[in-house]
């Protein structure tokens, strides 16, 4: 009967052992488009950073709030496939100029960046699992920091591909 047995475990110790790869490979598989997910979306996020920056900058400078919220609302407009969510910019002291949400942020409201320093350094956000990411970008004009966008990005529909 030890014959039989022996033949009987071959074939399950080879299942196991398929079964053993398959979870590794497809954990490699899920992290490596995580990687690649982030990787895009950060490079969309800076491309939106640097269109918003580009048309607030001057308006910031003359000190121009309504410019500053249509171009937030024209940048909304040109980059629906980033699913942006929320946009905020803000003077260099953190006190709102403009928001695509004014009734959550009202202008002349002040926006904190977070007490972490880690996360605060940190000007691009985005965990695989969240809901949501969000960057940071400061605009300065001749050495001086003249406002900081806060935006926020729905990630949802790259949790539903991975």
């Amino acid at each position: 009967m030890k014959p039989a047995a022996f033949g009987a475990s071959v074939p399950l110790a080879v299942a196991a052992l398929m079964v053993l790869v398959g979870i590794v490979l497809s954990e490699r598989v899920l992290g490596r488009l995580a990687e690649t997910q982030e990787r895009h979306l950060r490079e969309l996020a800076q491309s939106y950073l640097d269109g918003l920056s580009s048309s607030v900058a001057p308006s910031i400078l003359r000190d121009d709030s309504w410019e500053v919220f249509d171009a937030i609302e024209r940048a909304r407009e040109l980059n629906k496939g980033l699913h942006p969510l929320e946009a905020i910019v803000t003077s260099a002291d953190g006190a709102v100029i403009a928001a695509s949400n004014p009734r959550r942020h009202p202008v002349g409201s002040l926006v904190r960046p977070p007490a972490d320093k880690d996360t605060a350094e940190q000007l691009f956000r985005f965990d695989a699992g969240a809901d949501t990411a969000s960057a940071v970008r400061k605009l300065s004009y001749p050495g001086r920091t003249v406002g900081i966008i806060y935006a926020t990005f729905d990630t949802r529909h790259l949790a539903a591909e991975r």
